[in-house]
């Protein structure tokens, strides 16, 4: 019984490393994008594979990639209904347009169920 045991923690475990190197990543891009001066713009597009975020806490996504730009749990309307917006993308004051963006539905129990890349226009 303790090697059935085992075999789930260390295959639990495996599962996190994608989750992470993924996590990971997208806090790079937004950190890259969050700093750039005002003024400037940028758009950056992160990883093109996010599955490793389905069944992922809320929480940890929170934590893992900081401040989301709209968050249904602070009692907001975010777009698309969405439960987490981070916007991949910052253009100078004043002007028309968008750029990429992350967009997180929760399942309801505060996992990630659903997500996909936007594009603002």
């Amino acid at each position: 019984m303790s090697r059935v045991l085992l075999g789930v923690a260390f295959v639990s475990l495996l599962g996190c490393a994608p989750t992470d190197a993924l996590l990971t990543s997208l806090r790079k891009d937004l950190n890259r994008v969050r700093s750039t001066p005002d003024g400037q713009s940028i758009g950056v597009r992160g990883e093109s594979d996010l599955r490793p975020l389905l069944g992922v806490p809320l929480a940890t996504v929170r934590a893992k990639l900081g401040r989301p730009d709209c968050d249904s749990a602070d009692g907001k309307s975010c777009f698309a209904e969405t439960d987490l917006l981070y916007y991949f993308y910052k253009n100078p004051p004043y002007s028309v347009g968008g750029g990429p963006m992350l967009l997180i539905w929760s399942d309801g129990t505060g996992r990630c169920q659903r997500f996909q890349w936007g594009l603002l226009k």
